[in-house]
């Protein structure tokens, strides 16, 4: 239905979306191609295990009514979050991707099938797939040298969403907007080549010109993503935000201008900050009516999920004066 899919893409542009229309067989192929990485040691086996291992072999076959994925690619601000501790007020940064787990991700298949939207009236669901993998061979992102994706003039300060379909989307139509080819793109964007800023700053040299993956198992996110002890070399000044790191795509002269910051509602009294900083090393306090309200906070900045690395991240950044 070459107009459903025109609608849909429309639909997305004006929401100020990038979107991909994806045939379920790509998506089996990049499954497929991160196995393989793995197999050859190029991914990490805790990467992998963490985030790459409950994608199914063929998706067609877990949900035979998907006739079409769709992938998203939406703006997504940082977000500044106040904690309050020793009489003064410091900031920290929660950066694109974490802070707007709720909206627009949540929502969207139920936003696309409303009557409202292109898809009234056919199946929509949220989908886990390889999002990178995918969203790369279709031209809808390119891929910087740190592996983090690039969207337009949205630089790498955006997220990818997808949703599958039982609509008939299919046709030929220009790369970004359908992709039929299992064919991997594992080009680096142009304006790479010759830089190496994110080389030069990335904190703990996670990211080198020896081979296009990431050292993932050097990535200051992987491991404050973790409840697992740090390493010895993983020092409290290489961290940069609450969660995750920025470093790489702060120095990148792609993301110039393109980063927005929202200032959060929430914000951490003198008492609950005291209580998630000693939750670090002990544990999450059981039934503690301070602790509840500072897990209702969490929830509230989007990083539900965290709570139990939240307390030992916001020491570091505190030890390092960030």
């Amino acid at each position: 239905m070459k107009e459903l899919r025109h609608a849909t893409i429309d639909w997305a542009g004006k929401q100020g979306y990038g979107v991909a229309i994806v045939d379920p067989a790509v998506v089996d192929a990049a499954v497929a191609e991160n196995a393989a990485r793995h197999r050859r040691g190029e991914i990490a086996d805790a990467l992998f295990q963490t985030y790459l291992s409950s994608h199914p072999d063929s998706l067609r076959a877990a949900k035979p009514w998907v006739s079409a994925v769709l992938v998203f690619s939406m703006p997504s601000p940082a977000q500044q979050v106040t904690f309050r501790t020793k009489g003064r007020a410091f900031k920290a940064t929660i950066p694109p991707t974490y802070a707007d787990d709720a909206p627009p991700k949540a929502g969207l298949a139920e936003r696309l099938a409303a009557p409202s939207g292109p898809l009234q009236g056919w199946r929509v669901e949220p989908v886990r797939i390889p999002l990178k993998n995918v969203a790369t061979r279709t031209g809808l992102v390119t891929y910087g040298r740190n592996n983090v994706t690039y969207s337009g003039k949205l630089g790498s300060y955006h997220r990818l969403v997808a949703v599958a379909t039982d609509a008939d989307l299919g046709g030929a139509a220009q790369a970004g907007q359908v992709a039929l080819s299992v064919e991997p793109a594992r080009t680096l964007a142009p304006e790479c080549e010759g830089c190496g800023v994110c080389l030069a700053v990335c904190p703990t040299g996670a990211i080198n010109e020896d081979r296009f993956v990431v050292h993932a198992e050097r990535c200051l996110t992987f491991h404050n993503e973790k409840t697992d002890p740090w390493e010895p070399w993983l020092k409290p000044a290489f961290h940069n935000c609450l969660v995750g790191c920025m470093v790489c795509q702060d120095g990148c002269p792609r993301n110039a201008g393109a980063l927005s910051f929202l200032e959060s509602p929430a914000e951490f009294s003198e008492e609950e900050t005291e209580c998630l900083l000693a939750s670090a090393g002990r544990g999450i306090p059981a039934g503690d009516p301070v602790w509840n309200r500072v897990v209702a906070k969490i929830q509230q900045i989007g990083l539900g999920g965290y709570e139990s690395v939240l307390g030992r991240n916001l020491a570091a950044l505190l030890q390092a004066g960030k």
